[in-house]
């Protein structure tokens, strides 16, 4: 299984305490896992995401508690997407080593059907997904792992072939992101393309100036932000020029980055060898320090716009502003 992790994975050496800097920030729950992979936070109490064992958690009181609502069936199936639309409808994609299977869910993750296999859609035998996003009640897209692509309008009971990605930089990793019907593909070395009709046909953007490892949009001033290792970089002309923000002077390597409004959040680990938790709301010219740990490993960071979280050795901790 290849997903895109939101997950950094760093070896454990110690975990010497925790000081809270915010009271908004608390710890709520310990994963029985080490890390987090995809994650979505809607509201104030409402969140999913998928743990490196291939569980999906849930919560719906700020992170109190969590519970598991799906797991892959079959034994040697492996979850390759997932996706959760809003609160109630969800999409999981899974691999049996020779065929895809859909499922979907309308209740929150309280139970799950097959939504489309390969007996009912002959396009899913044969293939592996790698990224979904249904954008709308009936509309979405899916790429398998040999950069085609795949769109549906009747909400993923049947597919059609829609176009194929040709990386630019040879191998290397390679993620997906959706704005309203935009798709960008970002590749490792920083190489960036966009497709505006579900990728029969790619432009090229400006590259970002170093490898970058994510991308983020702002829906308040359609801004667009990458993060690499050592900068923020930022886009006000839809990816053609980018220009570098400054970061915390304390930040040595910057391991997540997350936009919510005007508000940006990043996990770093400092000079001190610290992991600590940063976030501006002007546009990076000044940062507030939210949390520091002793300890730096196993980060993820999810932010919405009434809430969010990040993992940090295996803790949540909850923000409601």
């Amino acid at each position: 299984m290849k997903l895109k992790y939101i997950s950094f994975f760093f070896v454990l050496l110690s975990f010497l305490g925790c000081q809270k800097r915010k009271e908004s920030w608390k710890h709520v729950w310990e994963l029985s896992v080490s890390s987090l992979n995809t994650s979505y936070c809607f509201d104030n109490k409402t969140a999913f995401a998928l743990q490196s064992d291939e569980t999906i958690i849930k919560t719906v009181n700020s992170g109190a508690k969590w519970e598991s609502i799906f797991y892959p069936a079959g034994f040697n199936e492996d979850i390759t997407a997932f996706c959760m639309r809003n609160p109630q409808n969800g999409y999981i994609t899974t691999y049996d080593g020779s065929k895809t299977k859909l499922e979907i869910t309308t209740d929150g993750g309280t139970s799950w059907t097959i939504q489309a296999n390969s007996a009912t859609c002959p396009l899913l035998s044969g293939i592996k997904i790698k990224w979904i996003n249904m954008y709308t009640n009936s509309n979405g897209v899916m790429a398998d792992v040999s950069y085609n692509l795949y769109r549906t309008v009747n909400d993923g009971i049947t597919w059609t072939f829609s176009g194929k990605y040709v990386p630019l930089s040879g191998s290397g990793g390679l993620d997906y992101y959706m704005k309203d019907t935009l798709i960008y593909a970002l590749e490792s070395s920083g190489t960036l393309q966009v497709s505006g009709n579900l990728g029969q046909t790619w432009n090229i953007l400006s590259p970002i100036p170093e490898s970058s490892s994510s991308l983020c949009f702002n829906t308040i001033n359609n801004m667009i932000y990458s993060q690499t290792s050592k900068f923020i970089y930022r886009s006000d002309d839809g990816g053609k020029s980018w220009g570098a923000i400054l970061k915390p002077g304390q930040i040595k390597t910057i391991q997540e980055l997350a936009i919510a409004g005007s508000k940006i959040s990043l996990l770093g680990i400092t000079e001190n060898e610290e992991v600590a938790l940063f976030s501006s709301h002007n546009e990076g010219e000044s940062w507030e320090k939210e949390v520091t740990v002793v300890l730096n490993y196993n980060t993820s960071l999810c932010v919405g716009q009434n809430c969010g979280f990040f993992v940090l050795g295996g803790k949540i901790y909850w923000y409601t502003p």
